[in-house]
């Protein structure tokens, strides 16, 4: 299966489709281009193709060649090797932890 993700005119990834025509990748993209119009962008559910499965909201950057997951909190940083958001903080080891943007760390919570 190809998966294709639509970008609008800011590199914002408006959709996500299976585009199974044939073997050759630019059928897929032409199927694309001619059922849905619009700019389009290979991508794969194993993040082998530009980097991250793209999603509704995620940024296409061509100077990454990757797609960028929406920023959750205002103070991660991108990864531009992974295109991944992360802490300013290294997350302690294990589990049960959340990150509190006013604080700027990673609080343990009990279950």
């Amino acid at each position: 299966m190809i998966h294709w993700a639509k970008i609008d005119e800011n590199n914002i990834v408006e959709m996500v489709v299976v585009a199974e025509v044939s073997e050759n990748d630019t059928d897929g993209l032409i199927w694309c281009q001619d059922t849905f119009g619009g700019q389009w962008i290979r991508t794969s559910i194993d993040g082998s193709i530009n980097k991250n499965y793209a999603g509704i909201g995620y940024l296409y950057r061509e100077d990454l060649n990757g797609f960028i997951p929406p920023k959750e909190y205002e103070s991660w940083i991108l990864n531009e090797d992974t295109c991944n958001w992360h802490a300013p903080v290294e997350k302690p080891e294990g589990i049960g932890y959340s990150w509190d943007e006013s604080t700027l760390s990673w609080n343990q919570y009990t279950v």
